[in-house]
C-alpha cells in the first residue's frame, strides 16, 4: 500500500510508528509534496487523541517543521536521543 495514498478508513489507528518511513521519502524525487501528503495521510487515518511516534535520523528542527507545517490539530513533541558509544567491556 502507499502510505501517501493510504486506503484505510479516517481514525482507523490510536497508534502509528514510522520507523525510516519518512526518511526514506525524504530520499525520492519531489520529495516535498510527497512528505506534505504523507503526514496528510498519517493524520488522517490516526484516532482522535492518537499517537504518532516517527523514529527519524533527521534533523530534529527539520522533523518537526513536517509535521507542524499543515496546521494540523496535534502536539508535536520532538525528542533527540543522542548517539552513545558503547562500552567495549558490554559487547562480550
Amino acid at each position: 500500500m502507499d502510505v501517501c495514498q493510504m486506503t484505510f478508513p479516517d481514525n482507523s489507528f490510536p497508534l502509528i510508528f514510522d520507523k525510516a518511513t519518512l526518511d526514506t521519502i525524504r530520499c525520492t524525487f519531489n520529495f516535498q509534496l510527497q512528505v506534505e501528503q504523507y503526514v496528510k495521510e498519517v493524520y488522517r487515518v490516526l484516532s482522535p487523541g492518537g499517537t504518532f511516534v516517527c523514529i527519524s535520523n533527521g534533523l530534529p528542527s527539520v522533523i518537526e517543521k513536517y509535521l507542524t507545517q499543515g496546521g494540523f490539530e496535534w502536539a508535536v513533541e520532538v525528542r533527540h536521543v543522542p548517539k552513545v558509544k558503547p562500552d567495549s567491556t558490554e559487547c562480550n
